[in-house]
């Protein structure tokens, strides 16, 4: 997680920390997707929600 916002390298101005805050906030999201979808998933194939998928 903290690999994808140290990609900027650089912190020294407001647009580099909303920059950052954007990665963040968008690496974030993509995994929430990800859970999201997989418990979808798992509802639509077996009949029930499989935590263990999301895993």
């Amino acid at each position: 997680f903290g690999f994808n916002g140290g990609s900027q390298l650089a912190m020294g101005s407001i647009s580099d920390v909303a920059d950052v805050s954007r990665i963040f906030s968008n690496t974030n999201a993509a995994a929430a997707g990800g859970a999201i979808s997989t418990l979808l998933l798992t509802q639509i194939l077996y009949r029930k929600p499989d935590l263990t998928m999301v895993l």
